[in-house]
């Protein structure tokens, strides 16, 4: 993602590898949660976001984003695809505010909500982005 210059459809190597970190670091905070609950597990959780999710986005946004937006002229439902993801980021920002007062208030059920769905938005994020990078690759010149 570093270089500018990449096609809409490629998938750079730190791009893949940061999806599959967050996927991975989601398996092991969801199998904390499963075994016990706390701080300890909910901290990790915020830190995956802080450190990790928000970041991503952002460079996805002002990086990737244009590239597709370029690749996906024209097509219909490669552009809805590329507002669905967008929304998604939006929704990802909000959830985040939402996980951080309820950690604030130390309410154990309305955090264990949010770290669900979350997890599961950022799941089905992550495919709908692979998936339009699949669709877009190759349809811009270098």
């Amino acid at each position: 993602m570093r270089d500018e210059r990449e096609r809409p459809g490629e998938r750079p190597r730190s791009w893949v590898a940061a999806h599959r970190r967050i996927l991975r670091s989601l398996d092991r905070i969801e199998r904390g949660l499963r075994s016990t609950s706390g701080p300890p597990v909910y901290g990790s959780f915020g830190r995956l976001l802080r450190r990790r999710v928000l970041p991503h986005i952002a460079e996805e946004e002002s990086q990737v984003f244009p590239l597709w937006r370029q690749g996906a002229a024209g097509n219909r439902s490669e552009e809805e695809l590329l507002e669905v993801l967008r929304a998604e980021h939006g929704r990802l920002r909000e959830l985040f505010g939402s996980y951080l007062s309820a950690r604030g208030a130390r309410n154990e059920r309305h955090l264990r909500a949010l770290v669900a769905e979350i997890s599961d938005l950022l799941r089905a994020h992550i495919r709908r982005e692979e998936t339009l990078s699949a669709a877009l690759a190759g349809k811009t010149p270098r």
